[in-house]
């Protein structure tokens, strides 16, 4: 099992060699740890947490939903991995993405809810503040216009960070948002002094 896990990581590694807008290797890796810190205190398989957080994002979000997942099947299949095990990994991805989690309020699975947690978790705190505008000038949004009614990055907060406390799963995951929200908090009302400084009111 940790053959596959490391290849799993190669595999990740060098799949998102050259992305930069945030969701590369380095999300997936956090993913990965934050996932095992979770099964600590939630019962799950860590087998199969472990090797869904990783390859968690591999396919894109329409694949994901459908189950077809063609990449992690190919990694997946090349493993020789039993097929409950395959299907039981390609379950949890189909269950970890964001927007799954806000329409969706019970998963499958308490692999599921970790590795979904796990996911949701990266996108917030210190590391979600800097993702987010990762993203969003990869994808040559402005970082703000003064408003949050066009797309910018600080818009993001509000559409999703700041509402991912409210989709989380687990217990655990909840007590390890609570820091991240904080922060997430006083960085917007110091973003905000900064921004609003020689402005008219």
């Amino acid at each position: 099992m940790k053959e596959v896990i490391l290849a799993a990581v190669e595999f990740v590694k060098n799949l998102y060699a050259g992305t930069y807008d945030g969701n590369n290797y380095y999300h997936s890796e956090r993913v990965y740890y934050i996932a095992l810190e979770l099964v600590k205190t939630e019962k799950a398989n860590n087998f199969l947490v472990a090797l869904a957080a990783l390859l968690h994002s591999v396919d894109n979000r329409e694949d994901r939903a459908s189950k077809k997942c063609p990449v992690a099947r190919k990694f997946l299949s090349g493993q020789k991995l039993e097929s409950k095990i395959v299907e039981s990994v390609i379950d949890i991805i189909s269950q970890a993405d964001f927007k799954y989690n806000r329409t969706h309020a019970r998963l499958k699975s308490k692999e599921a809810e970790v590795v979904a947690d796990a996911n949701m978790l990266d996108s917030i705190g210190a590391i979600g503040v800097a993702r987010c505008f990762a993203y969003g000038g990869y994808h040559k949004m402005e970082m703000y216009d003064g408003t949050i009614s066009s797309p910018n990055s600080i818009k993001s907060f509000y559409d999703k960070l700041l509402v991912i406390k409210d989709c989380l799963h687990t217990d655990s995951a909840k007590k390890l948002a609570e820091d991240k929200v904080k922060f997430m908090d006083d960085f917007l009302h110091q973003f905000y002094s900064e921004w609003n400084i020689g402005r008219k009111r």
